[in-house]
């Protein structure tokens, strides 16, 4: 008698998940995809056949469950987006049939390339969760009024304890969703077939492998349809007028909260597609920032007011920030006052209170249906919890009834078996979602050390403000508008666009130096060695860019400081105590580069910026050894060999040890550079004869110019500097500490005399020399007893670790 009540009760709950997996199927539209999310209870064998009809019109998901959508909409979106980081020899703009034919080719791993664990991730339309919280509500109601009825007496009493019967809460299933989708994608990925890894290939370090450097991450963003798409899909747009439009879309009650909220929607649409520009500087230097996945939504979210004068209407590409703010701010007083008179003295009868904002047109419900805010969404299901929630049933319900008896409904339910059917060709497509995608490689580090051997390069790109005083030899320096094209090609690469330069704040600025450091490394690093930097992740009403190439250095040297390494008889000195001397290290930064770089890539990057190649030998131009040299006005300056610095490059600059490392090494860069110990030499002047070396030696303390170590000598010297005069204006004002670990001095003649000395990181070495008017004590100009000053000043390598360790990752 038990097993024959537990085999009935058994067929009734199966009774009951045919029951309301049909009714939600064929009453309210939802695909059965939606419906195994929906109901805890998985659906059983004798529905397997239905749910691979792969059913693409849904009332709840517009088809993004669907396999057939996923594979023929989605994915070639994406492998579109795949196309600047694989293959040159594919175009974009083919055809879906194209795209898929050639996928083989985008989707793989090549050249060290990974895709993300976390890729594609998907973004949908929280319009999905409103239309979940519907059709859940239906299919309580469904099961409530079959409980209820007196022919299903036993089957109540069956539903009532097995709470495998029950309906899932909306939130959760818009969540697993979500994931559905992202699973589905992963999958059809993963099965594009991969072209074999080349033999000579080199693995990507595991370091950088835990961090994903460099791998390729996708994003996918889901719009539900229009309302003008929509309606015309159900044929209904001769019968609706524009109030009662967005009821297709969304239920008669959301459209009461959106209606009691729209002035700030609007005022939060329009911050959103039209965001304020941060200050960073006036000088017309490209900056990095911004995020591939918002600036995706930006462009989506543009792309449905193009050609409308609604809310949070699109600024136009190009042309200065600032202005454009104005434009804008200007056209929103307009349309703001038009709106005040249209709506003044309107009351709401039934709030009695006066309407807010404008009046939303059919443009403004597409960009507030397809956006929807949380807040919105969260308001309206509180109310929905606190009613009878009967009309949005109702509503769902006629929803779905209008699809089933419009005419494109009838030519798709002939065609339901073909799996095409949801191609963007098919008059389906109207009711399902538009879809975009983009790609972004995730920034990687490379990491090096460069030298500089003139004195007119600065380290990053180096403008000023021409003032009535300033330099005469300003007036000669290159303007923003004959520099900044050859800037933003440098910087960006052969593949940037060109940057709008009409900034009125940027008008004016001089640039000094005839080149810098970043302008000679990043152009070869991002062209060379990475192929290139993506644009099609940048946002090109703003300031920013995404896909660039970042130089960042172990602190800086002033633009009239040469870079050098240390001569032969420092660093066999330092070799005696392991310490290795080497130039300025560095770290760029690459954003969005087209390819992760192989060592031979780097190499080749390298043998580009130093202006050499694999047999390249000494240049006879270059003096083979250190000496002094009179300039012609009379002063000595130093002469240095081809040994004391990297490369042969025409403006100097010249780098060395090029090779990928983690993310650690960047992050430590400038932490690190504080424990590190500076090498400088220097030529300086004296008001006060000397006329010895010896006379020199014993008023400074120090030890003579090629010393063994054996000299008593009154070094490391502890000094005080406070914040010198010439960097007060940017820097606070303080006493510093600072440490002379050696000194060694060599006489020139009576009046100029040659220093090196190692000194603690952050020792202005200007002013150790001058005093900077008694602000550093002591000072080699107190300890000589006279005016002393510097007319030439060379960092001479930096003391980086000690031989065998790993303070640098990959080294």
């Amino acid at each position: 008698m038990d097993r024959n009540h537990g085999d009935l009760a058994s067929r009734s709950v199966l009774d009951f998940h045919s029951r309301v997996v049909s009714y939600l199927h064929s009453e309210c539209g939802v695909c059965h995809h939606c419906i195994d999310l929906l109901v805890f209870r998985a659906i059983g064998g004798q529905d397997d056949e239905i749910v691979d009809q792969h059913d693409s019109y849904c009332t709840v998901c517009f088809g993004l469950m669907s396999p057939a959508f996923q594979t023929n909409l989605i994915v070639p979106e994406i492998l579109k987006s795949l196309v600047p980081y694989r293959c040159n020899d594919i175009n974009a703009n083919d055809s879906v049939a194209d795209l898929a034919s050639q996928a083989s080719l985008l989707f793989q791993s090549q050249d060290g390339d990974d895709v993300s664990e976390d890729s594609p991730t998907i973004q949908i339309p929280l319009l999905i969760l409103v239309r979940l919280h519907c059709a859940a509500l239906a299919g309580k109601r469904f099961l409530q009024q079959q409980r209820n009825s007196p022919a299903s007496s036993l089957d109540a009493i069956v539903y009532m304890f097995n709470s495998a019967s029950q309906i899932r809460d909306a939130e959760d299933v818009y969540v697993a969703l979500r994931y559905e989708i992202k699973s589905s994608l992963q999958t059809i990925l993963e099965d594009l077939p991969d072209l074999p890894r080349k033999e000579d290939q080199e693995p990507i370090p595991i370091e950088l492998q835990r961090e994903e450097a460099g791998y390729l991450c996708s994003q996918v963003i889901a719009v539900p349809p229009t309302l003008r798409d929509y309606s015309q899909a159900l044929r209904s747009d001769n019968d609706e007028d524009e109030n009662v439009l967005p009821t297709l879309l969304i239920p008669p009650s959301l459209q009461a909260v959106i209606e009691g909220r729209k002035q700030l929607l609007q005022e939060t649409h329009s911050k959103l597609v039209n965001p304020r520009t941060r200050f960073r500087g006036n000088d017309p230097t490209l900056k990095q920032g911004g995020d591939p996945r918002k600036n995706l939504e930006l462009r989506m979210r543009r792309r449905h007011l193009q050609g409308t004068n609604c809310i949070g209407a699109p600024v136009q590409k190009g042309g200065d920030c600032k202005r454009r703010r104005k434009n804008a701010s200007e056209a929103s007083v307009q349309r703001e006052e038009g709106n005040n008179k249209k709506v003044e003295g309107l009351v709401d009868e039934s709030q009695g209170k006066q309407r807010g904002g404008m009046d939303f047109n059919e443009a403004d419900w597409n960009a507030v249906i397809g956006w929807l805010d949380r807040e919105t969404v969260n308001e309206w299901l509180k109310r929905e919890e606190d009613g009878d929630c009967v009309d949005s049933v109702e509503w769902l319900l006629s929803v779905h009834k209008r699809y089933t008896s419009s005419a494109s409904a009838s030519l798709y339910l002939s065609k339901k078996s073909d799996t095409q059917h949801c191609d963007s060709s098919s008059p389906n497509r109207q009711l399902c979602c538009s879809i975009s995608a983009t790609t972004w490689r995730k920034p990687f580090c490379i990491h090096g050390y460069y030298t500089k051997t003139r004195r007119d390069v600065s380290q990053t790109p180096f403008y000023v403000s021409p003032s009535s005083n300033a330099d005469p030899a300003l007036q000669d320096s290159p303007s923003i508008d004959d520099t900044e094209a050859e800037l933003v090609h440098k910087i960006k690469g052969e593949n940037a666009h060109k940057h709008d330069s009409d900034s009125t704040q940027s008008k004016g600025m001089v640039r000094k130096g005839i080149s810098s450091v970043e302008e000679e490394i990043c152009p070869h690093v991002a062209n060379i060695a990475c192929g290139g930097i993506s644009i099609q992740n940048n946002d090109d009403s703003s300031s920013l860019v995404y896909g660039m190439c970042k130089f960042h250095a172990s602190g800086r040297e002033d633009m009239d400081v040469r870079m050098l390494l240390s001569d032969r008889f420092v660093v066999e000195r330092s070799a005696k105590s392991d310490i290795v001397i080497t130039g300025r290290p560095f770290v760029c930064q690459i954003y969005d580069a087209h390819r992760f770089p192989t060592q031979s890539q780097l190499i080749l990057a390298e043998h580009a910026i130093n202006g050499t190649n694999e047999d390249a030998t000494e240049s006879s131009a270059t003096p083979s050894c250190d000496g002094i040299q009179w300039s012609p006005e009379g002063w000595p300056q130093i002469t240095v060999g081809a040994h004391r610095f990297y490369g042969r490059s025409v403006h100097g600059v010249g780098v060395s040890s090029l090779k990928l490392v983690s993310a650690k090494v960047f992050s430590n860069l400038q932490s690190e550079t504080e424990n590190k110990i500076k090498h400088y030499g220097c030529i300086c002047w004296s008001e006060l004869p000397i006329e010895s070396q010896d006379e020199l030696l014993r008023k400074l303390g120090c030890s003579p110019w090629e010393d063994d170590g054996s000299t008593i000598s009154n070094y490391p010297l502890e000094i005080s500097q406070s914040t010198p005069l010439r960097v007060l204006h940017r820097r606070s004002s303080e006493v510093r500490k600072r440490c002379i670990h050696t000194l060694s001095a060599c006489r020139i003649d009576r009046h100029w005399f040659r220093l090196r000395m190692s000194t603690s990181a952050g020792t202005y070495v200007k002013e150790f020399v001058h005093g900077d008017c008694g602000r550093t004590s002591p000072s080699i100009g107190s300890l000589l007893g006279g005016r002393t000053d510097i007319t030439e000043l060379d960092c001479e390598g930096i003391s980086l670790y000690v031989k065998g360790s790993s303070s640098v990752v990959g080294m």
